[in-house]
């Protein structure tokens, strides 16, 4: 048995599931007596029919998509397009509901492009969640992951409480990924920020998912605790919805327990509850848990009822995982009723869906089996009538006996066979499971070792070493207060540079600080050899700015050591500024020294140079960046100018904003 989480979709201003049932109807009701009174095709009609068409996206999608299709129908013709953007959005999830995901998708960025258009925040939020949520049924996690996390930090800016709903949603992705750490973390988020919001349903719902998390990792009795928790939340707003998944799960639960007849007494619960509802998809969850909970207990007519009805639904909501779980189990079913060939077709059909489910292209090799078992059926009957025949006209008893003994030891073989092909599936997936996770354990080492460099370029020993000769000069020296203001402005660069090290991000006013301490460590090392200027975008606030800590001194480090300290016959200057252009930062560091070109002739006459990671490093780390940001990646470039006679170089740094 699988336990199943609830993921929601997100509606403007209003989350998901945020009426009672009894609330619901009400509404509904109420809805639809304005909308026969107001027949006219104008804003109003449509914000109505939108709303509707919330009301009923989760118990009738149906009807909540024929709703949204009127309003599409004439909201073009209207003022205000967010009431058009809207309804391709309602429209949207309820093709979602209906498992429709590729035509869910297409209307869920129509939307979301009509709502960049109006500049509408929410609605882009509400967009960009709900296609995250179409990544997600659609196993797409780290592109779902990017969606709900843009739209989470949308919400939150805007003062949204649907915040506490992505929150849920993206924890359901780390708990389908096994990692019921993170799964658990981001639950306790959605319930913190629901109980926040007093959002009474999305509390329940974020208890529901902790318990549920704790069934999937196989920790039934603390999964019960928090079970029954929710169900005792969901009492004060009687969504039959909300009682209907907890008693599923509590269902499964209590199945990891072995206590079969509590786990029938839940799964019954939540079968009566979704008949009620209409909700076919949570029906074929249930058929197949009670069809495994009565082969647990011996049923097996009642069990291959529910399978057979399962697998009905299963094939009607063409939902290929429900097949699976239902094929494996009426697999069990005809090995227990020693239907031998049966057996070996579901399992196969097991077999072909779990191969589907991961690659679209074994469809062909699933309707291959199943018309090669119709096939085989005939055939298999021909047989038996021709043994039959053959028996009575011959009266061969005795050869009776020897078919039912190659029968006994084929099935034998078969099962075995089966058997040994399950053992070597479940190898197989473990071994994928292994794999992914080597590549993202790769992938993190990278990005630490990528930052370790960039901590041992920004803080390397020669540069340690001369400031803290400076240091001992000034005091040598008697020179007191500016040794203590060297000290003061060394450490202050030490601890802004250890405590960026621990974020991939940090705010750019801390980056811009430590930039300000570093190069006025570095003038007293030259002795005042340059100056220095900052400059600032007008329009940028650098304390809700964000940066990848550690890329700016190496190219500063550069203009200092390879520029400006060759200058000779006029005073060097650097210049540091940050501007930004469109949906990009732009950091360029420029300097009057010698140029690209005559540091390089330079540096090829030094017999020996100190071995620099900076420009490495950065070019490194920028690759990692352009993985998460691909439509704008960022990039490093240099170029020589040259004004009243000085040669310079400036670098140019460009990052996506963030």
């Amino acid at each position: 048995m699988k336990p199943i989480y609830l993921v929601l979709a997100a509606m403007l201003g209003v989350p998901a599931h945020s009426f009672a049932a009894f609330a619901q109807q009400h509404k509904y009701d109420s809805l639809r007596v304005l909308l026969e009174e107001h027949p006219a095709p104008d804003a109003r009609r449509a914000a109505l029919l939108n709303e509707l068409s919330f009301a009923l996206h989760t118990t009738d999608p149906a009807k909540a998509m024929a709703y949204a299709e009127e309003a599409i129908s004439f909201a073009g013709s209207l003022e205000d397009k967010r009431l058009l953007a809207g309804a391709y959005l309602r429209k949207g999830v309820a093709l979602v509901v209906m498992s429709k995901y590729d035509d869910a998708l297409a209307l869920l960025e129509k939307a979301l492009a009509l709502e960049r258009v109006n500049k509408h925040e929410a609605g882009m939020a509400a967009a960009i969640s709900n296609i995250g949520l179409v990544h997600q049924h659609q196993n797409n996690y780290p592109l779902a992951l990017k969606n709900y996390q843009e739209a989470a930090q949308l919400f939150t800016d805007i003062g949204n409480p649907n915040a506490p709903l992505i929150y849920n949603n993206m924890a359901s992705i780390y708990a389908e990924l096994k990692n019921y750490e993170k799964a658990i973390e981001y639950f306790g988020k959605a319930h913190e920020e629901s109980m926040k919001y007093q959002l009474k349903p999305l509390e329940v719902v974020s208890v529901m998912n902790i318990g549920v998390t704790y069934v999937d990792r196989k920790a039934y009795h603390d999964g019960v605790r928090y079970l029954d928790s929710a169900l005792r939340l969901n009492e004060a707003i009687n969504d039959p919805t909300n009682s209907a998944r907890i008693y599923g799960n509590l269902g499964v639960a209590y199945f990891g327990l072995e206590d079969y007849h509590h786990a029938e007494d839940y799964a019954l619960r939540a079968w009566a509850l979704n008949t009620q509802l209409g909700n076919e998809r949570s029906l074929a969850y249930n058929a197949n848990n009670l069809g495994e909970n009565y082969l647990a207990l011996g049923n097996l007519p009642e069990a291959y009822r529910y399978l057979a009805r399962g697998l009905a639904l299963g094939a009607k909501l063409e939902v290929p995982v429900i097949r699976r779980d239902i094929a494996q189990n009426l697999s069990a079913y005809f090995e227990q009723r020693q239907v031998y060939d049966s057996a070996l077709y579901y399992q196969k059909l097991y077999t072909a869906l779990q191969d589907s489910i991961g690659d679209a292209s074994n469809q062909k090799e699933l309707t291959r089996l199943e018309l090669q078992y119709d096939f085989d059926l005939k055939e298999q009957g021909y047989l038996q009538q021709q043994q039959v025949h053959n028996l009575q006209m011959r009266q061969l008893w005795l050869y009776g006996a020897l078919v039912l003994a190659l029968l006994v030891a084929l099935g034998s073989y078969l099962l075995n066979r089966a058997r040994l092909r399950t053992v070597r599936m479940k190898n197989e997936l473990r071994e994928q499971e292994l794999s992914q996770q080597t590549e993202a354990l790769l992938l993190q080492q990278q990005l630490s070792e990528s930052e370790l460099k960039a901590i041992r370029t920004q803080m390397n020993p020669h540069f340690i070493f001369n400031v803290l000769n400076s240091i001992e000069f000034y005091i040598l020296e008697s020179d007191a207060r500016t040794a203590s203001k060297l000290v003061q402005r060394f450490a202050k660069l030490t601890r802004l540079v250890l405590e960026n090290s621990t974020h991939s991000l940090v705010s750019a006013d801390r980056e811009w600080e430590a930039i300000r301490q570093y190069i006025e460590l570095e003038m007293v090392r030259f002795d005042q050899a340059f100056d220095c200027h900052f400059e600032v975008d007008s329009a940028l606030d650098l304390s809700k700015t964000l940066l990848p800590p550690m890329l700016i001194q190496p190219l500063v480090e550069n203009a200092i050591h390879h520029g400006l300290r060759h200058v000779k016959g006029y005073r060097g200057v650097l210049k540091v500024s940050i501007t930004r252009q469109e949906c990009q930062l732009v950091i360029c560091v420029a300097d009057n020294g010698v140029g690209l070109h005559h540091s390089r002739t330079q540096a090829a006459t030094i017999p020996f140079k100190e071995k620099s990671m900076g420009i490495a490093g950065i070019r490194e780390r920028l690759e990692i960046i352009g993985l998460t940001y691909p439509e704008s990646a960022p990039t490093l470039s240099y170029a020589t100018h040259s004004h009243d006679g000085q040669l310079g170089t400036e670098a140019r740094l460009t990052l996506p904003l963030m």
